[in-house]
């Protein structure tokens, strides 16, 4: 009989080999579920606002409160709801003894019928020879979609709720000396009206002249969004300036404003709006003045969880740096007042360099287990690494002073753009083309 050879062992060691990798990935899995908490914090997590804070914090808290309040709705453009937070507006802006620019004591603009109106007001007293500058937040959201409330205390009420605190503040303090000050609540900010003309900030500067003021008067633009989600810890205390880089004399100035707790980082407005497979997606009301070569800053502390969803509720909010938020802008827009130099806008201009200053240390904190964002998966973990490694190569361009290109402008948008998916929970966003 011929002999045989003795059975290979290959496939068993196959299996032993298989079942090694399942008791690895499960151990694995298990100590990230169990033991590598994310880095997460909510509303409940914070510290206790500190006295000389209480007294902001609680007006804050009140406008946001009754804007996202459930007898509201939501305040949906063209709902009862959306006029009663213009009635709010307009009462609080009484309240504050503001003036306004238009005829016969005008203080709305339609923008549509079945829409609604925009709300406006300035700072008194108004001199006529004066530039503007404009403070405008969106104040209507989703409303009621089958019988569920989106009541949009993050966005936008909290934006609202700031720009009435800095009204306050600028209106109280001491007068400016070179500018006018108008502040503005736009509506139909939210789909369905969303970068369409009747979208309210197109509306409110396609008819300008209705508000009292001309277009060429208007030098300076501040849009807030999104000002009072946390769902990260090393955002907690950050509010991000953006588009600061068209207007170098923005960009210089914004460091120089100091408030204690307050992280304010520069960041260019392309890495906010470039979407990987839908090019450039303006995200807010600013684009209107950009669009006209108004200097503008983008205000924001970022997407969390709740965005667009119904959990986005009052009691969320991290009233405390909204608080500060209102203590920088106030004296942002008085160091404004007092530029010696004139704000031009230039709109190719970027400043990379400033966004890997920003984007760098998120991203490397968030490549860590410890430091990940809640729901990072092990592709995003892995994905956020590659950012790393890219990033890190630009920081040898950076400390051997080589230009960066466009890859390396690529890179850095990439990277942001995936940490405001995972900290927006946005998931669906990985599979886009390109990412």
């Amino acid at each position: 009989m011929p002999d045989h050879p003795p059975p290979s062992n290959h496939p068993r060691r196959r299996r032993n080999t298989l079942r090694w990798l399942i008791y690895f990935v499960l151990v694995v899995w298990t100590a990230d579920y169990f033991l590598m908490h994310p880095a997460s914090i909510t509303h409940e997590d914070l510290p206790p606002t500190p006295p000389e804070l209480k007294e902001l914090t609680d007006r804050l808290s009140r406008h946001v409160h009754t804007l996202a309040s459930p007898e509201l709705k939501g305040r949906q453009s063209g709902t009862a709801g959306n006029r009663a937070a213009e009635k709010y507006l307009l009462n609080a802006f009484a309240e504050l003894k503001l003036s306004t620019p238009a005829s016969q004591q005008r203080r709305t603009q339609e923008v549509d019928p079945a829409i609604g109106n925009n709300v406006f007001s300035a700072l008194a007293p108004i001199h006529p020879s004066r530039p503007w500058i404009v403070l405008g937040a969106h104040f209507d959201h989703l409303g009621d979609h089958d019988g569920e409330l989106f009541l949009g205390a993050d966005d936008n009420a909290s934006s609202v709720a700031v720009l009435l605190e800095t009204a306050r503040r600028l209106q109280q303090g001491p007068a400016l000396q070179r500018f006018n000050v108008l502040l503005v609540g736009f509506n139909s900010e939210e789909p369905p009206h969303f970068l369409t003309h009747l979208m309210g900030s197109n509306q409110f500067m396609m008819r300008i002249k209705e508000v009292g003021i001309a277009r060429t008067d208007i030098q300076l633009a501040v849009i807030m969004d999104l000002m009072g989600g946390v769902s990260w810890q090393p955002l907690q205390d950050t509010l991000f300036a953006v588009g600061s880089e068209k207007t170098a004399v923005l960009e210089t100035l914004i460091p120089k404003i100091r408030v204690p707790g307050l992280d304010v980082r520069r960041l260019g407005i392309h890495m906010v709006e470039s979407v990987p497979g839908n090019g450039q997606t303006p995200f807010s009301d600013y684009d209107t003045f950009r669009n006209r070569g108004i200097p503008f800053l983008f205000l924001s502390s970022g997407r969390t969880p709740h965005y667009h969803r119904s959990t986005d509720t009052s009691e969320k909010l991290h009233y405390a740096r909204m608080a500060r938020s209102v203590l920088w802008l106030t004296e942002w827009v008085r160091a404004v007042d007092a530029l010696p130099v004139p704000m031009t806008f230039q709109k190719d201009r970027e400043n990379l360099r400033q966004d890997f200053d920003s984007i760098y240390p998120l991203v490397r904190e968030a490549a860590r287990w410890p430091g990940k964002i809640a729901k990072t998966s092990w592709v995003s973990l892995y994905k956020l690494n590659r950012d790393q490694t890219r990033l890190e190569d630009i920081q040898v361009k950076l400390q051997s002073q080589t230009p960066l290109d466009a890859d390396d402008r690529r890179a850095l948008s990439l990277a942001f753009i995936r940490l405001q998916c995972l900290l927006g929970d946005m998931g669906l966003c990985f599979l886009l083309p390109g990412f």
